[in-house]
């Protein structure tokens, strides 16, 4: 299971009291409120509001700050709390933009690593409900641009900073969507292979093997490529598929059903099968 990282920032710890003598005038706008304020007013309120986990009251405060003063001594890191802000608050394009703005205008900074996996991990939230729900009714249909996105995203945070706090936390989840994806390329191959479409699920299988290869589904790629060969009557590549499966896993039992096939005998669905990897 993935480790959750603790996301903090100097600006959340920063300390709040300055801010105590901050008031608020009944009626006035926030814009009103906030006129005249300096740029460390508005960053000790806003941390104020980090530390009191109020995203979205922190959020209009650094807002203000990064409209008021853009060049204060405050903007740089005033900038890395709004994506963290966001973040938070579910405001994932926010968050990414933000995260992106960063990057593009101090790649320099030494906490510029932080912008990179806030991208990430906003991005990767946004296809939570893909990766949990990793077979809907219609999971042949599933886009697969947000998980390959977020991939990305990770892997130019672990080749940029390999010695970065946030590197080991993006290459597991990495890893997680690695095999995600596989299993869903997986899933999609015994679709075609139940509705007799075995050049489509061949395919299927072959793609896990060429970009999948180490991960959980390949055993069940394979599997899909035995039982569609020898449904296509092409026993030579049956085999050669057999062969490769009862090497690697040779006590599983995708390898104990796809023996069953090579025999001609009857066989279940696998869905749950590959499901349940």
């Amino acid at each position: 299971m993935i480790q959750s990282i603790k996301l903090c920032t100097a600006g959340i710890l920063a300390s709040a009291l300055l801010a105590a003598g901050c008031g608020t005038t009944s009626g006035n706008s926030f814009e009103e409120k906030t006129r005249g304020w300096s740029a460390e007013k508005l960053y000790n309120t806003a941390s104020g509001e980090l530390s009191s986990y109020d995203f979205d009251e922190a959020a209009k405060y650094l807002e203000r700050l990064d409209a008021q003063h853009p060049n204060s001594a405050f903007a740089q890191q005033a900038l890395l709390d709004l994506a963290y802000s966001y973040y938070q608050d579910q405001s994932t394009d926010l968050a990414i933009a933000t995260a992106e703005r960063f990057i593009n205008n101090y790649p320099r900074h030494k906490n510029v690593d932080y912008a990179y996996y806030i991208r990430g991990i906003a991005n990767y939230d946004r296809g939570f409900g893909f990766i949990t729900k990793i077979f809907p009714p219609n999971e042949f249909k599933t886009d697969q641009t947000n998980a390959l996105q977020t991939f990305r995203y990770f892997s130019e945070l672990v080749q940029r900073f390999p010695n970065s706090r946030y590197a080991k936390d993006a290459t597991q989840r990495m890893q997680f969507i690695r095999n995600n994806l596989a299993k869903y390329e997986a899933v999609v191959g015994n679709y075609y292979l139940e509705r007799q479409s075995y050049v489509a699920a061949v395919n299927r299988g072959k793609a896990v093997l060429q970009n999948f290869q180490t991960t959980p589904a390949a055993k069940a790629a394979l599997a899909v490529m035995v039982e569609a060969y020898a449904q296509m009557g092409m026993r030579e590549l049956a085999q050669v598929s057999m062969d490769t499966l009862a090497k690697n896993f040779s006590r599983d039992p995708f390898t104990t059903r796809s023996a069953s096939v090579m025999a001609g005998k009857p066989v279940k669905s696998m869905k749950k099968m590959i499901e349940n990897l």
